[in-house]
């Protein structure tokens, strides 16, 4: 194709999206990702959690040829819609180990002045470039699951503070936001409940009472979207059916 005045165009491309779901220990990120249309899982060594789920899996994946093959598998025939990914945590050791395998190295750390990080990025961005492809030409929606941990932030314009990140290092955690075309957090809501304490006074005691999903930051977690998925409602049940119903909301408004 000439690029060229005439190759210019207008109008926006519906494709599948590229969503991260982080969340809390044992909030139900799998199950939810679950709901999503016919989904097959990349079951990944450490989180055969999915066990309890009824779903379409690959066996556990204990190697990047492993990871590869399963991917090469759905470019064949095949009429699911959800590629999930549990989880990029889990992955990204076995990054780590193919990487040290290949370059003889002891471990990541081997490599020295952070080297071996910086490869085990280009190596998950050739991961993503194989899920692009499911999801350009197989028309696959794409989850990467993700667990979370607290880190402290030193906010340039303000106090410090600890907030919620996805458990990856931090190049891999670069390159998965810029590449999601959303990026959810799950949490349990937390409320308080008053009762009557010692000698009188009451005492608030935290409940857990419902799951949620979270579509735009805060600060204390990282989410947000590209298109629809940034203009959903802040908070949002976590089930499939509450997000796809404020998904055809926003679609209706367009017409």
């Amino acid at each position: 194709m000439a690029f060229d005045l005439k190759s210019i165009y207008s109008g926006s491309i519906e494709r599948p999206n590229r969503i991260i779901l982080i969340g809390e220990p044992k909030v139900g990120k799998s199950t939810f990702a679950s709901q999503f249309p016919k989904p097959v899982f990349l079951q990944i060594m450490g989180e055969e959690g999915i066990d309890a789920i009824d779903c379409a899996k690959f066996p556990v994946i204990e190697t990047i040829a492993q990871f590869q093959e399963s991917l090469e598998a759905l470019c064949g025939e095949h009429d699911y819609k959800t590629l999930v990914v549990d989880s990029i945590s889990a992955l990204e050791p076995i990054i780590w180990k193919h990487i040290c395998k290949r370059d003889r190295k002891e471990n990541i750390e081997s490599y020295g002045y952070g080297k071996g990080f910086n490869l085990a990025e280009t190596e998950f961005k050739l991961i993503l470039e194989a899920l692009d492809y499911l999801r350009n030409q197989k028309n696959m929606e794409i989850i990467f699951i993700a667990h979370s941990k607290i880190i402290n932030f030193n906010d340039p314009a303000g106090d410090s503070y600890n907030k919620y990140e996805i458990d990856c290092h931090k190049a891999i955690v670069a390159t998965l936001q810029r590449w999601a075309d959303g990026i959810f957090f799950a949490k349990f809501k937390t409320l308080s409940k008053s009762g009557e304490g010692k000698f009188g006074k009451k005492d608030k005691k935290a409940i857990r009472t419902e799951r949620v999903l979270y579509t735009q930051t805060t600060g204390a977690y990282p989410a947000g979207g590209r298109g629809k998925l940034g203009e959903l409602p802040f908070e949002l049940p976590l089930t499939y059916e509450s997000y796809q119903q404020e998904i055809k909301n926003l679609t209706k408004k367009e017409f």
